[in-house]
């Protein structure tokens, strides 16, 4: 136990007794030198509420910051799956010109090995889109949508590379912000910038 507690311990030891004096009806000021019995209730009941109200404080206090941290703890959590399970791997392959072509690499049941990635690569990014900001599931989705469904097509139209274009602005865009944040939430309070 803390000093803290002890205290604490102390006051609800004395408010218990005054409580039972009280209720017990015993008349304090006719014992011999003692002043007024409501008297010292009341001076035990002041002391007590100051030292409940300052231990009250510290324990709020003591609770905003822990619920900051987790909250801390929480947002970096999510922007870290964000990084990792999204931004990172698009961002890893901007240029890449069998990820992003504008046919579809191969059948779905094809066994290449390279076909495979590809399909696993889109299937990935799918599925984890809502991980993204509007702005980037926005230029993934028109992204997806000016894609043709035809095997190795790679004839690359106008609204196709326009469309692959803003998703490459959009995934640095997003990479950049990522990592400048989970770098302010990494950092120590010590080493925080002013």
């Amino acid at each position: 136990m803390t000093k803290r507690d002890y205290v604490l311990v102390f006051f609800g030891f004395i408010l218990g007794i005054l409580s039972i004096i009280m209720s017990l009806k015993i008349d304090l000021s006719k014992l011999p030198n003692l002043p007024d019995g409501t008297f010292i209730a009341s001076v035990v009941l002041a002391i007590a509420t100051i030292v409940l109200v300052k231990i009250t404080a510290d324990y709020a206090k003591s609770t905003e910051s822990m619920l900051n941290e987790q909250r801390k703890s929480i947002r970096k959590d999510r922007l870290m799956k964000e990084m990792d399970l999204l931004v990172a791997p698009l961002y890893i392959r901007i240029g890449d010109n069998i990820i992003f072509q504008k046919g579809a690499q191969s059948n779905i049941d094809s066994s290449r090995p390279r076909d495979k990635e590809y399909l696993k690569f889109w299937d990935e990014v799918k599925r984890n889109k809502y991980l993204a900001p509007d702005y980037l599931r926005s230029a993934i989705n028109n992204h997806l949508n000016n894609k043709s469904n035809t095997v190795d097509d790679k004839e690359r139209d106008e609204s196709y590379i326009i469309a692959e274009n803003k998703l490459f602005q959009e995934i640095e865009k997003r990479y950049n912000q990522l990592t400048n944040e989970l770098s302010v939430l990494e950092e120590r309070p010590s080493e925080k910038r002013f």
